[in-house]
């Protein structure tokens, strides 16, 4: 069985290699689409931004 979090950060692999877009662009729009309708899907897809470091990306840049 595979797990949705997995699941996610396989398609945003699959996203990037047909786009090359930045995962936590693509993570980032997925989030704003979930919240409020999915939240068991948001928190996946707030998982696959921890495995891309996309949380709090601009905290730890300083910006």
């Amino acid at each position: 069985m595979v797990a949705m979090g997995s699941y996610i950060t396989d398609q945003v692999k699959v996203e990037v290699k047909i786009t090359g877009r930045d995962p936590c662009d693509i993570l980032a729009e997925w989030l704003a689409d979930a919240k409020g309708e999915d939240t068991q899907l948001a928190q996946k897809i707030k998982q696959a931004q921890k495995f891309f470091g996309c949380r709090n990306r601009q905290k730890r840049q300083g910006g």
